[in-house]
């Protein structure tokens, strides 16, 4: 493998990470469930109790649990019992049993009008996750993967920007 697109940092010394962009989270609420502020949530009024996740393994598992200050010894609660493997799976699990789960922007593209209306966005300070071109440090192809950014950057930061609620940071 050449290079991955990753959320990032990884924290691998053998590896190189270039930042494309920050992506922010939002709040996903089931028809079921009350936002707490409204329109607009903060990560620490999440319930935990009511907070779905993807399963151990996945990197947004570990980071929506840094974002809510889960910690690894915390009990077990219900929702943690019934872990999703997939995004999609994930939001049928909140829209069946209610609850909420935060999920990374681009993920909510392609959402109908009935889903969008589940979003509720973050107050600041804005929660994010860094998306980075990750390459073995001794990589050499620096001119392929300089047009790669290039192109994920053309393509991505309208999508972003199109959000307009939204403040996207550009790296």
């Amino acid at each position: 493998i050449d290079l991955g697109i990753l959320a990032t940092p990884l924290g691998h010394d053998a590896l190189k990470e270039t930042p494309l962009y920050e992506e922010p989270f939002l709040a996903y609420f089931s028809q079921k469930t009350t936002p707490p502020n409204g329109e607009f949530v903060r990560a620490e009024d999440l319930e935990k109790e009511r907070l779905w996740l993807l399963e151990e393994g996945h990197c947004l598992r570990s980071q929506i649990a840094n974002l809510c200050n889960m910690k690894k010894k915390q009990p077990a609660n219900a929702n943690l019992n019934y872990e999703a493997g997939s995004m999609e799976s994930l939001l049928r699990l909140v829209d069946m049993n209610g609850g909420v789960t935060v999920l990374p922007l681009l993920s909510t593209q392609d959402f109908d009008s009935e889903r969008r209306k589940q979003i509720k966005l973050f107050l600041d300070p804005i929660p994010a996750r860094q998306i980075s071109i990750v390459t073995y440090r001794h990589h050499i192809k620096e001119q392929i993967i300089n047009a790669l950014e290039q192109m994920i950057k053309d393509r991505v930061f309208p999508l972003l920007k199109d959000t307009g609620s939204v403040q996207i940071i550009e790296i």
